[in-house]
């Protein structure tokens, strides 16, 4: 599989590849050496010669496979998430008081009105909303 982007949020092709025990080719945008496990695949300039190289590798077999986790992954992209939600998660609870973090109200100046139960919450988090005219106040 080749990536040639310049630019990747979560590179999900290469987590898919990586799932299915696909070789990976991928130029080096930002967040390409964070989705390849150390070992697996290939990563090279953003520039046509170092592709190109990369692709007659690929015709070779000579990108490194193995055996991706996903759950080992998902585990520590959660992990990593949460661990920055931290800060966020307190200054919350300080604010609201750890009895009242399910029962945030969405009303207020540009806030959507809608049935709570909408929103996805598990005690001592972060309410997650999944409307987009959704806020907290």
């Amino acid at each position: 599989m080749v990536v040639s982007s310049d630019y990747e949020g979560q590179p999900m092709v290469i987590l898919e590849s990586l799932i299915l025990g696909l070789p990976v080719l991928t130029t080096a945008f930002g967040s390409a050496k964070s989705a390849l496990p150390d070992g697996m695949g290939l990563i090279v300039e953003q520039d046509d010669e170092a592709l190109a190289e990369g692709m007659r590798k690929a015709i070779r077999k000579e990108i490194p496979t193995g055996f991706f986790d996903a759950d080992a992954y998902n585990r520590r992209a959660m992990e990593e998430f949460t661990g920055l939600l931290g800060p966020w998660t307190e200054l919350s609870r300080r604010t609201l008081g750890p009895a009242n973090m399910d029962t945030v109200t969405t009303r207020g100046p540009g806030c959507a009105d809608f049935p709570m139960d909408t929103a996805k919450s598990a005690p001592g988090r972060i309410l997650y909303l999944d409307h987009p005219g959704a806020c907290m106040t």
